[in-house]
């Protein structure tokens, strides 16, 4: 008898192994879910080029359903490149930032400028100190 539970147990498993996992899952055929949550998933819309101006538009999804906008413009003027961005939360508020970089030779100016929802700009990050190096 033992040689024939062993015999049933190694067929078992060759079958298995032979017909793959279409033989373990219930359910071969995705769900609407999957097709929902594949759908999700399709590439962002690619920028747009207009003449020396190039706009990205962006909309994300957070888990729990809301979304979040923004709108990236960049536009080139000879040695100059503006960029200006709008961004809007899952709750409503508005932020911009918009940079100019300007080369002149070599060198490279950089000015930005950042205005959160409430109508603020953030305070400028001081650049590290240096530490002290400790005495023996």
């Amino acid at each position: 008898m033992n040689r024939t539970v062993r015999a049933l147990g190694v067929f078992a498993v060759v079958g298995l192994l032979a017909g793959g996992a279409p033989l373990l899952a219930d359910d071969t055929n995705p769900s609407q879910d999957d097709k929902d949550k594949d759908a999700k998933k399709e590439a962002p819309a690619p920028a747009t080029t207009d003449g020396n101006t190039v706009t990205k538009e962006v909309t994300a999804t957070g888990p729990s359903g809301k979304t979040a906008t923004g709108q990236t413009t960049w536009t080139k003027d000879g040695n100059t490149i503006t960029r200006q961005g709008t961004f809007t939360g899952p709750n409503g508020k508005t932020a911009t930032k918009n940079v100019t970089t300007t080369k002149s030779g070599n060198t490279v100016t950089r000015n930005a400028t950042t205005t959160l929802p409430n109508g603020k700009t953030p305070p400028r990050k001081r650049p590290a100190r240096p530490h002290a190096r400790p005495h023996h």
